[in-house]
């Protein structure tokens, strides 16, 4: 199994993809990052989760950019939130802490 793959499992699985609307997973040698379809009061549309070299995880999460004057258009997103120094135990808690959404049943 991958380091995306164990991620995936340590945040939840199936049940998290459920809850969450999470989905256009990518897994990256030690990352995985996915979109979050569902509705949330801060706004966070995806989530990149990273194993570091310490074996804890880093999380951040991303919101839509602030749309360009000119344009009138959001272009990317930009980090909302990031969180370090996690162990796999807390990734649960803290993405339900940043976005408000449950993770399981």
């Amino acid at each position: 199994m991958d380091v995306s793959q164990i991620i995936l499992t340590q945040i939840g699985g199936r049940r998290f993809t459920a809850m969450t609307g999470a989905k256009n997973f990518v897994g990256g040698e030690n990352t995985l990052s996915f979109t979050i379809a569902a509705s949330n009061e801060p706004k966070i549309k995806g989530c990149r989760i990273r194993l570091d070299a310490d074996d804890t995880y880093t999380m951040v999460f991303l919101k839509k950019a602030k749309k360009d004057p000119v344009f009138k258009m959001s272009v990317g997103l930009d980090v909302a939130v990031e969180r370090s120094g996690l162990h796999a135990e807390d990734l649960q808690r803290v993405f339900t802490s940043v976005t408000g959404l449950d993770t399981h049943l």
